[in-house]
């Protein structure tokens, strides 16, 4: 489905509910129109459903799983709640289950034993909602595990119970959905962090309110990125183009036991559209580089090679195999402080860890233990808050920092994008070289924005991915990838 341009953090969505309850003049209208919207979500999903059990918690999430059961039941679908405590007398909840009872509805504080539940199509998980914070109660958490155990397909209403809707964090555990219902806005959650993991399909609903549609009163909500939404992005190469003209791009790297790390990241440089691509490794790596592509130009990663390495290029991407050793230390030393759009990625990161440095120009490209490395905390610290890490790298590396995992984030000192694109067939080796080269192409172009070259160069990078998995995710290389990504860089599918 269609997604809106941006995710909405929790504080906006209170923002949106409070205004939309303001327009309609009732504070119950909106909680029915969640209802009618996940009554809906519900018949399209399983259209011969004809019992449902609902389990909800005692806040809004819980009315909304209420509100439900009184519409299913109106409609003569059987609709059985799970409520632990009654909600508050005056609150919407209460209202909705004042219409449940009306209705006829029934309301059991335990989840029905082993044989009963074989009756149910389905179970509506509305216990938790937005507010969810860590560590979950014990009750909550055994509640948690019940639904889990309970054996059938999960419908979750705004994020699966467990979940942090605005980091993606579930460190406890969450309920295992089959699809979410995000309501007024789509949040985060969902996507990165734990939610692929939890959230199952997603579908979404404004409630007419149109959330999402612009940043809000939040200039770092998430721009939501597809291969869709960033095509017309691409640099267009104008008929009279030379190679020259189409962006030329160092690869400095490749130690004499990483050759291919050098050589992945020149290849997605070139076919992701850079003219000239220069590869300057160490001499026992260039004849492994070049047998692989003889279009990549070569270089010796010493002083002389290294600057006329930075002098050639227009954009250069440092560290792909670059190594850990005292020759990797000195070819770093000498390529970092380079006055050029810079990817600095792998073992690049590693030395620029030990001393850290600020670059307007860089984009910063790691995963979760390498961003745990540059900000000295521990990897579940990066994990579960993982777009205050990317705000805090972007802060003291400067540039545009790209946080890579499930749902990469991307930052800049002004924006911030989450992108919806790539699977976990990609989780192998020389996958990220891959990435550095392809953003080193889009900032060699010149045309292009480092936030907006790393938002193109990361949403390619995964929908090649998710494209290639259609002949398996297990056993996916890089390497599957390049062709895939120079169709994608060239307009061409998706």
């Amino acid at each position: 489905m269609r997604y809106p341009d941006y995710a909405v953090f929790s504080e906006e969505i209170r923002k949106s509910e409070k205004a939309a309850r303001e327009e309609s003049g009732s504070s119950f209208a909106l909680m029915h129109r969640a209802a009618e919207t996940l009554r809906d979500a519900l018949l399209c999903e399983i259209p011969s459903v004809s019992r449902v059990l609902i389990a909800a918690g005692g806040g809004n999430n819980g009315g909304d799983g209420l509100e439900l059961a009184a519409i299913l039941t109106e409609r003569g679908i059987g609709a059985l709640c799970i409520l632990p405590k009654d909600p508050s007398p005056g609150t919407e909840a209460a209202e909705a289950l004042a219409h449940l009872t009306a209705a006829g509805g029934k309301t059991v504080r335990e989840l029905p034993s082993p044989e009963a539940l074989a009756g149910f199509d389905l179970l509506v998980d509305a216990v938790l909602g937005i507010g969810v914070r860590s560590p979950l109660r014990e009750d909550a958490a055994d509640f948690i595990r019940k639904i889990n155990g309970a054996g059938l397909p999960v419908l979750s209403v705004d994020v699966p119970s467990g979940l942090n809707a605005d980091s993606g964090a579930a460190p406890d555990g969450a309920v295992e959905a089959k699809w979410t219902v995000s309501l007024l806005g789509l949040h985060p959650g969902l996507f990165t962090g734990d939610g692929p993991l939890y959230a199952g399909k997603v579908i979404f609903d404004d409630l007419g309110t149109g959330t999402g549609k612009t940043p809000g009163d939040d200039p770092f909500s998430p721009l939501l990125l597809t291969y869709e939404r960033v095509r017309d992005l691409i640099p267009q190469r104008p008929r009279t183009a030379y190679k020259g003209l189409s962006g030329r791009v160092a690869v400095i790297g490749g130690a004499p036991m990483y050759p291919g790390a050098a050589a992945l990241a020149s290849r997605g440089a070139l076919r992701s559209g850079a003219g000239l691509v220069r590869c300057v490794a160490h001499e026992k790596s260039l004849p492994l580089i070049f047998a692989g592509c003889p279009e990549i130009m070569l270089g010796e990663a010493d002083s002389d090679g290294i600057s006329d390495a930075l002098s050639f290029a227009g954009s250069v991407v440092l560290g792909p195999g670059l190594g850990r050793s005292e020759w990797s230390r000195g070819v770093y030393e000498q390529a970092s402080g380079a006055e050029k759009p810079m990817v600095t990625d792998a073992d690049g990161l590693f030395f620029l860890a030990s001393d850290p440095s600020t670059n307007p120009k860089r984009v910063i490209t790691p995963h979760e233990g390498e961003a745990a490395r540059l900000l000295s905390m521990a990897f579940a610290g990066v994990h579960n808050s993982r777009f205050e890490a990317a705000e805090e790298l972007q802060r003291i590396y400067g540039g545009v920092a790209v946080l890579k995992g499930p749902g990469t984030i991307i930052r800049s000192k002004d924006a911030q994008a989450l992108c919806l694109e790539g699977n976990e067939g990609m989780a192998t080796g020389g996958m990220g070289d891959l990435l550095s080269g392809i953003i080193g192409a889009f900032l060699a172009s010149g045309r292009l924005s480092l936030f907006m070259a790393a938002c193109l160069g990361v949403t390619i990078h995964s929908r090649a991915g998710d494209i290639a998995a259609a002949d398996g995710k297990t056993g996916m290389l890089a390497e599957d990838l390049i062709p895939i990504v120079r169709r994608l860089a060239s307009g061409i599918g998706g």
